[in-house]
């Protein structure tokens, strides 16, 4: 089996939004009043189009034997240096999709390998990226590769 890594382009758009949908489902099980289930593959093919036509973002397919099997989307943010906060360029990991058939032999690793490649051949010394609380696979997956908690997000729902 041949696995090989190259940037998306408009003629992946089905493969986006077909793999986006495993992220989109995910994430509407785990928190259905934050997103979608009832997401439109025509919204998702704009949503996509744009990610690709904006130069700070990046999608990169991983296709195994010809079959797209998985994407990363990460994007180089600068943050100018102010009062508070000094100068800083970094990867943020949007998302990082695998098709389910396709997990357990590397793909997830080799995008996420390429997304820390680009940033070192971009000069940036740091990839960050988040994880749901309720999401324990995602977060022993990017433990296991090195990633640690940095800032923990709290949420308080009031009743209204």
């Amino acid at each position: 089996m041949q696995l090989s890594i190259a940037k998306a382009r408009s003629a992946d758009m089905p493969d986006l939004v077909r793999l986006n949908g495993v992220v989109q489902n995910l994430h509407a099980e785990m928190s259905p009043d934050i997103f979608r289930s009832d997401w439109v593959a025509s919204d998702l093919e704009a949503f996509w189009a744009d990610r690709l036509d904006d130069q700070n973002s990046e999608v990169i397919i991983a296709t195994l034997d010809n079959c797209a099997v998985g994407y990363i989307w990460f994007e180089v943010q600068t943050r100018e240096q102010d009062a508070l906060h000094l100068r800083r360029r970094r990867i943020y990991i949007h998302h990082i999709a695998v098709d389910e058939r396709a997990r357990g032999g590397g793909v997830g690793a080799k995008l996420l390998d390429q997304a820390e490649f680009e940033a070192e051949r971009a000069g940036i010394s740091n990839v960050v990226l988040d994880a749901w609380a309720s999401n324990a696979k995602a977060q022993g997956f990017f433990g296991a590769r090195g990633y640690e908690p940095v800032n923990i997000g709290l949420s308080k729902s009031l009743a209204g």
